[in-house]
């Protein structure tokens, strides 16, 4: 970024302010962002007392980055290392997507759209002439961005999950790390898996959230009795990645699977059709813990060298 800058590069950054803070080299980031001359500010920052009181439980989980309007990157990935300093043996495997094409401008249209409320300041030809870029077209793959979160109505993310797991009509991958679906979710999987269709759903041995992994894993039996199969990926790396497939056709990035979280937070999704095959990251897994599977009998299913494949039933 800073070498961006010197070239003559407009650089804006925005970083989530209680997603950032609780990290070593906060404020030293900070005063290094004013010193280099990097526009910075933060999304959503923490205010406890008086009128500009703010939820800290909204957050902008958005990552994206847009380069001269032609290139985006859009996934899983905060810019961090990869163990999030923690002190345990989990680190973290990331997926993220880069793009180009007219789907930028619908990334950069999200970052804008954040850009806005912290700096009253709308991104457009006369406030930020270097964003005048028009996308070129490339590939034929159709790509959709899809924001979410408690500024829009009626839970459009979820509605869209839904639908797209009640009209699958053979295989449907899940993969996120934080999967405690709603009723609506439960019974669209359920159906599903229940007339036929192919279901897996891959998360993590490993956890970095106590309250979420122990909700999560109160899901099994209901998914298992239906027919899910439940994959977990090695410890001690966690699968950061939050990605779903429909029969090998559509897939979606980025959205966490949490009972009521498809209103407090902000996201992105990018939906892409056509061509897209689900990626390799369930193959990398191993059954359900001990402490896991309480009644359930697990069945080894294949194995390759280097990773061990196994699924779950009852």
């Amino acid at each position: 970024m800073e070498r961006a800058h010197q070239r003559g590069v407009r650089v804006r950054v925005l970083l989530d302010h209680l997603g950032s803070r609780k990290y070593p080299g906060f404020n030293k980031m900070r005063k290094w962002f004013t010193q280099v001359g990097i526009e910075y500010h933060l999304s959503l920052p923490l205010h406890f007392f008086g009128s500009r009181y703010t939820r800290f439980d909204l957050r902008n989980h958005r990552k994206i980055v847009v380069i001269d309007g032609q290139v985006g990157f859009i996934g899983s990935q905060n810019i961090i290392k990869r163990n999030y300093f923690r002190k345990d043996s989990i680190s973290y495997d990331e997926l993220v997507a880069k793009v180009t094409g007219p789907v930028v401008a619908q990334l950069d249209a999200a970052f804008r759209t954040d850009w806005y409320p912290e700096t009253s300041v709308l991104l457009n030809n006369e406030t930020a002439p270097e964003t005048a870029l028009v996308p070129v077209a490339a590939g034929d793959i159709l790509c959709q961005v899809l924001p979410s979160g408690s500024g829009f109505e009626n839970e459009n993310n979820l509605k869209l999950f839904t639908s797209l797991i009640h009209a699958a009509q053979k295989t449907v991958v899940i993969c996120n790390p934080y999967f405690v679906p709603d009723d609506s979710l439960m019974t669209a999987i359920t159906s599903a898996v229940q007339r036929g269709v192919d279901i897996k759903l891959v998360n993590s041995q490993v956890s970095d959230q106590f309250l979420v992994s122990h909700a999560e894993r109160s899901y099994y039996e209901d998914l298992l009795t239906a027919g899910v199969k439940v994959y977990q990926y090695n410890a001690p790396i966690l699968l950061h990645s939050k990605t779903m497939s429909i029969d090998d056709d559509i897939a979606k990035k980025r959205r966490r699977f949490e009972d009521g979280g498809f209103m407090k937070a902000i996201f992105v999704c990018f939906r892409v059709h056509r061509g897209f095959k689900p990626g390799p990251s369930w193959l990398e897994t191993t059954p359900l813990r001990e402490e896991d599977k309480k009644h359930w009998k697990e069945t080894q299913v294949f194995a390759t060298p280097g990773a061990r494949h196994r699924l779950c039933s009852r």
